[in-house]
């Protein structure tokens, strides 16, 4: 029988429950998520298989982390897999609808079932499915609750913001013969045609 090996890890979301099995991540659960997962007895407690998740989700909640390189193992049925794949296809900084991610998987009439597929997602902040909300812009359905939610989706677009900033700072140098009138004007319609690429900040729907 393959080991099954798993850690806690500590996040601004709380103690995150983390599996492994064959060196591919199989469970991220946080503790206020609906899906639960039970520790069975056979299972191995070790934190050395988990050096590099760590040091990642580390990386990611300091907004200096964009994409995960971890080995994942996404086990569900055809429709939640084929869900699944296609969340890990959602930018980093951006969101997408339900709605749109049925249309995505080529059964725009599914989004009921997108969206309990996501609330099975195995693995969150990794696929992310907190990176989905309603067609009216609320954020909802969210597994880990609307709270770690709006968290993750602030944190995203924060990093991105910042990331704006600096590309324009780099684009714009005062000291290349330019005044700093100038470059406080070239740099102010840079940034806002840029930011206007960021999506705002989704306003939360409770008790959905």
């Amino acid at each position: 029988m393959t080991s099954i090996y798993y850690s806690q890890v500590e996040s601004p979301l709380g103690s995150l429950l983390v599996t492994l099995q064959q060196d591919q991540l199989t469970n991220v659960c946080m503790n206020q998520q609906k899906r639960k997962v039970s520790i069975e007895p056979e299972w191995i407690y070790d934190d050395k298989p988990f050096c590099s998740l760590v040091q990642q989700f580390q990386e990611y909640f300091q907004g200096q982390r964009h994409q995960f390189d971890i080995p994942i193992r996404l086990e569900g049925t055809r429709f939640q897999e084929l869900v699944w794949k296609e969340l890990r296809n959602i930018p980093y900084g951006t969101t997408t609808t339900y709605g749109e991610l049925a249309k995505r998987i080529g059964n725009p009439k599914a989004v009921r079932a997108v969206g309990m597929a996501n609330g099975q997602n195995p693995i969150p902040i990794i696929v992310p499915c907190h990176r989905v909300i309603g067609s009216n812009g609320k954020l909802t359905g969210f597994s880990g609750g609307l709270h770690n939610k709006t968290l993750l989706l602030s944190l995203e677009e924060q990093s991105m913001q910042t990331r704006y900033v600096r590309e324009c700072q780099s684009m714009l140098n005062p000291r290349e013969g330019v005044s700093a009138a100038q470059f406080n004007q070239l740099f102010r319609l840079r940034f806002n045609s840029i930011l206007a690429r960021v999506p705002p900040s989704a306003e939360c729907e409770y008790g959905t």
